[in-house]
Formats: C-alpha cells, sequence, structure tokens
C-alpha cells in the first residue's frame, strides 16, 4: 500500500483519525504549527509566552477569550482557570479546558497534513487500517 492510499483511508476512517489527533496532535502541533501549540497555562509558560511585563499579560489576556468549541459565536472571556493556553493570531491569550483540547487539536490541525505526518513518523501503518477485503 503506497502512502497516498494509506493517508486516504486513515482520512475515511474518523474513529481512526480521531484516535490519533487524541494521541499525536499535541506533539504535532509543536513540531509543525509551533504558533498554535497548547501551553500547559501556568506562570512560567504565560512569562516564555506574553514576556515579563505585566501590563502586556494583562492587556493579552483581557483581549482573550475562552475556546469553546460547541459555542463558537460566544466567546467568554479568558479563563485563567483553564489547563492550557495558546496565543492567537492577534498574540492574545486563548484559554483551552483540558476536556476540549481534542476538539481544539482537530480545529487547529491541517488534516492532510497531519495525516502525512503521522504516516512519515510512523504513527500510522497498514496494520492500522481495515482493507476492503477484512470487512467482507
Amino acid at each position: 500500500m503506497t502512502d497516498e492510499e494509506l493517508a486516504a483511508k486513515v482520512l475515511e476512517d474518523e474513529d481512526l483519525y480521531d484516535s490519533l489527533v487524541s494521541e499525536y496532535g499535541k506533539d504535532y502541533l509543536y513540531e509543525e504549527q509551533p504558533d498554535d501549540a497548547l501551553m500547559e497555562l501556568d506562570e512560567e509558560n504565560v512569562k516564555m509566552a506574553c514576556g515579563d511585563d505585566a501590563m502586556n499579560i494583562l492587556q493579552r489576556a483581557f483581549f482573550g477569550y475562552d475556546f469553546n468549541p460547541y459555542n463558537e459565536d460566544k466567546k467568554e472571556p479568558f479563563n485563567p482557570n483553564r489547563d492550557y493556553f495558546f496565543l492567537n493570531g492577534y498574540a492574545n491569550m486563548v484559554s483551552v479546558d483540558d476536556g476540549d483540547v481534542d476538539e481544539y487539536l482537530k480545529y487547529a490541525i491541517n488534516k492532510d497534513e497531519f495525516v502525512e505526518w503521522c504516516i512519515l513518523e510512523g504513527n500510522v501503518t497498514e496494520s492500522d487500517v481495515q482493507s476492503d477485503e477484512d470487512e467482507e
């Protein structure tokens, strides 16, 4: 099976794709899309992402929001009690709850490029996908 055929099968199998995102999505973002990478919401990471200037941190939080994959129209204020955050395109802080990480990863990741990366990294192989003969 070629890599293209394997990628097509992974993209067809939504359950397999979801499990890959859940298992390898954070690694993919850190390596391939660092601007969208999730960081644990702690003092060290906030200082690393925003600098030491308290006013800068406050402004990034004030203009940021809480990621809610179930209601994208209504953006709640940034929530410092969440588990993770990322910086959006305006460098404002966006909080992400631990329970919403998989939905965020699906939102942030380019599906085709992620599947190609999984194949190159060996995270998915032929044995992970059922062939058409196996289903019959």
